[in-house]
């Protein structure tokens, strides 16, 4: 243990190079690949360093920094009900009634087709802040 805090303890970082912090700011956010020294919370605001290992703290770490950006983490099941209610009154022939039925189930099949189309683009924009439509670049 001592000898790997010597180690650490004996690498120089340099202050500055051609007047530039030599020590990286992540303020903005980066993913790191390997051992790297850089300057953590000089945004002004809070930031999460999350390992990518399957593990409970790597998880709770994702889920803390999902929340300080106004999102989850997370999955689980999709459930959805659909009920509409169609109400025909006065003096209708059958064919009224039924014709609104037909209506009902058409839309319904339209939903069903576009559904997960929808959830897919939502999904999308909450992961990555993108809006229907805007083309970013």
């Amino acid at each position: 243990m001592l000898q790997a805090t010597a180690a650490v303890n004996s690498v120089q970082v340099p202050s500055s190079y051609k007047g530039k912090t030599a020590v990286p700011a992540f303020a903005l956010g980066a993913t790191i690949y390997g051992p790297t020294y850089g300057m953590i919370g000089e945004g002004g605001y809070p930031e999460t360093i999350v390992p990518h290992t399957n593990t409970p703290r790597s998880r709770s770490l994702l889920m803390e920094a999902a929340g300080g950006v106004g999102m989850s983490v997370g999955g689980g099941d999709i459930h959805i009900t659909y009920a509409p209610t169609i109400v025909v009154s006065g003096n209708t022939s059958d064919g009224v009634a039924a014709e609104a039925d037909r209506g009902a189930r058409l839309a319904f099949e339209e939903l069903v087709a576009e559904l997960p189309r929808r959830i897919m683009e939502e999904e999308g924009r909450k992961r990555y802040g993108t809006v229907p439509g805007l083309a970013l670049g």
